[in-house]
């Protein structure tokens, strides 16, 4: 069950590179698919997502980039506009969070194993 969540989360991620609005959306559903297929036991399937997500959001996706670290401030005549300076926004933790989910994962379920098997 979770090989096949994996490869799920693996080619959810793959068609989400060429999407571009709304496969930075479709990249976040395919890291949590990978983050399950991780709690499923699987080790391979989470990590390969987690590392073409996270490239692909935080280097191939524009769109992306600018809800990560757009700030809104006040214009002329109190319009709100869009700068981009270097703030870290709530899009940001939440991307590196679902990145790093599905690693984190794997990482103690191997330390868990490697304690159960010690005692």
């Amino acid at each position: 069950m979770s090989k096949g969540l994996g490869i799920a989360a693996f080619v959810i991620v793959l068609l989400s590179v060429p999407i571009p609005v709304v496969g930075s959306y479709l990249c976040i559903l395919g890291l949590l698919l990978g983050a399950g297929a991780a709690l499923g036991g699987n080790k391979v399937w989470p990590v390969v997502v987690s590392i073409v997500g996270g490239i692909n959001l935080f280097f191939m996706s524009p769109s992306w980039a600018i809800v990560m670290y757009s700030k809104t401030v006040r214009g002329p005549g109190g319009m709100p506009m869009h700068t981009m300076e270097s703030t870290y926004n709530g899009a940001f933790f939440f991307t590196l969070i679902a990145v790093l989910a599905p690693i984190a994962i794997v990482a103690m379920r191997v330390v868990g194993a490697q304690k159960a098997q010690a005692t």
